[in-house]
């Protein structure tokens, strides 16, 4: 069995399905202000933290 990285969590099915309903009721509530979701890598690069 292959272990989650570090700061990563695994949801089962009946966190899931209680998380989808809170994400459905902001992402009704953010879109009726006019604002709308985006989607970026959930996982980048070392070097794009490590540059100073």
């Amino acid at each position: 069995m292959f272990e989650r990285l570090r700061g990563t969590r695994d949801f089962l099915p009946n966190e899931m399905a209680a998380r989808k309903k809170v994400f459905s009721s902001i992402k009704k509530t953010v879109e009726e202000f006019g604002f709308f979701e985006t989607d970026t890598p959930a996982i980048e690069l070392f070097e794009l933290y490590s540059i100073k």
